[in-house]
């Protein structure tokens, strides 16, 4: 019995040398598959990572871009403080009128100079405008924008002019 168990042993043993020592031609296919996917996976890192240095290159120059912008950054933010606390000082100037109320209405021509009185104030911001004279007073230096609409009926004879008085 011990004779036909060492052979049978035997047997066994031969048949698993054999299978070890010769794979499955499934295992080798299996085998090449993982080593085009391996090669495949290296050349996509190598391409990530020439794109990544060159992100990390763009990344060095726009910080150092900004680093060399901070002092302007940091100048032009104290002169807007400074134009500010400026303006905050000044009144507010905002004037809007109109000669007459609704309606189609007429006034001149006169001979001589005119102070024409606006009927209808509609903004008037510092109360810089007196309804009574007609005079408007700039309170504060600077550009003021004058605009005049007037219709002449066709005559084409309007002559009008501003009179500005330093104050």
């Amino acid at each position: 019995m011990a004779l036909l168990q060492l052979i049978l042993l035997a047997c066994v043993s031969v048949g698993m040398a054999q299978h070890f020592t010769s794979p499955d031609t499934d295992i080798l296919a299996e085998l090449k598959e993982l080593k085009a996917k391996m090669e495949k996976l290296e050349r996509e890192n190598e391409a990530q990572a020439v794109k990544l240095r060159a992100l990390e290159t763009r990344l060095n120059i726009s910080e150092s871009q900004l680093e060399e912008e901070k002092p302007l950054l940091m100048e032009l933010k104290s002169t807007v403080e400074e134009v500010n606390r400026q303006n905050a000082d000044r009144p507010k100037v905002a004037f809007s009128a109109t000669l007459f109320g609704a309606g189609s209405q007429h006034t001149g021509p006169f001979n001589t100079e005119t102070t024409l009185i606006y009927k209808k104030v509609i903004t008037d911001i510092g109360k810089n405008y007196n309804p009574a004279t007609g005079i408007f007073t700039a309170p504060v230096r600077g550009l003021y924008y004058f605009r005049q609409i007037f219709d002449d009926d066709g005559n084409h004879s309007t002559f009008t002019g501003f009179l500005l008085f330093p104050m």
